[in-house]
């Protein structure tokens, strides 16, 4: 199911806020092959991840940074997870299907 297809960004929230102003151009990608893709309006990384044997975490590693990926819920048509980052935990709710984005104010 994680390597499906490109999951999208629905909503994004961290310590300084949350957003779900995002379309087509925002998603993570999961390939077969190990290897991932983030990309939105603040990142573009690309690297490979692997899956615990528990399936509890999953671990990225871009080169220069590693991640662990916790508190997974997977299904059908909707991915979450949390990453811990220095500043603290963003948690992710990504969907099968793409934003339309936000109108500008």
């Amino acid at each position: 199911m994680l390597t499906s297809q490109k999951w999208y960004y629905s909503k994004l929230k961290n310590p300084t806020g949350e957003s779900t102003c995002f379309d087509a151009t925002n998603f993570w990608e999961f390939k077969t092959d190990g290897s991932y893709k983030n990309k939105s309006y603040w990142t573009n990384e690309s690297g490979t991840y692997e899956i615990s044997e528990d399936g509890k975490t999953i671990t990225l590693n871009s080169g220069s940074e590693n991640w662990t990926i916790s508190e997974i819920s997977i299904s059908k048509n909707t991915f979450s997870f949390t990453i811990l980052y220095e500043a603290g935990a963003t948690n992710f709710t990504l969907s099968k299907t793409a934003g339309t984005g936000c109108d500008p104010l």
